[in-house]
């Protein structure tokens, strides 16, 4: 179900209103190495992924200071109105309560998958994962429940994720920068839409 959303969801967020220069798979040219052999490939390849490497873990680093910059304003002014635990992840909880129970959520599970897709925006979708499989665990959450937050969880789009393709898709490609720079929120709200469409056909 992902792949058809998410060709949906991208064709309507950036609709293709000129004519294609590719239209078929033939057309599409691919240079060539100029490596001599596979020692000197291997070598290059390894360069190369260097590059990535560090592109990806400085945007990664960059991008979770700049959220802990923003959660320690927000516990901070939290903490002038005696709240010191405010942060985004909290808010979040709140503002998808609704969509959570939109996608098919029982009401008294909403407040905890609300929770579970602050903490994928804002940190990781893994931890999400994590505490999702506990709560299943621990029977803290119903099993309808469950597996709906299972499909909302399930892509790459935490604000983290931002800076790793960011970084990666820049190293390969430097003289797109700007391109990716502008699309990449856009993209970011795309893969989530696309995550919560498939969680609502799971509750159907």
């Amino acid at each position: 179900m992902s792949a058809p959303a998410a060709l949906a969801v991208s064709k309507l967020s950036l609709p293709e209103t000129e004519t294609p220069k590719i239209k078929s798979q033939k057309e599409i040219k691919i240079t060539a190495g100029r490596e001599v052999n596979i020692l000197e490939a291997v070598s290059v390849g390894a360069a190369d992924a260097i590059k990535l490497v560090a592109y990806v873990v400085v945007n990664l680093i960059a991008f979770l200071a700049f959220l802990t910059l923003l959660d320690s304003s927000m516990s901070y002014l939290g903490g002038r109105v005696g709240y010191p635990q405010m942060s985004f992840q909290i808010i979040f909880s709140y503002l998808f309560m609704p969509l959570s129970r939109v996608m098919g959520v029982a009401w008294e599970d909403c407040h905890i998958v609300g929770w579970l897709i602050g903490k994928k925006l804002i940190l990781n979708e893994f931890l999400s994962f994590a505490d999702l499989g506990q709560m299943i665990k621990d029977g803290g959450i119903a099993d309808r429940s469950a597996v709906i937050a299972t499909y909302i969880l399930c892509g790459f789009g935490s604000m983290a994720a931002i800076g790793i393709n960011f970084g990666s898709l820049s190293s390969a490609c430097p003289s797109r920068r700007g391109d990716i720079a502008t699309g990449i929120i856009r993209a970011f709200v795309g893969g989530n839409v696309a995550c919560f469409m498939t969680a609502c056909i799971a509750g159907v």
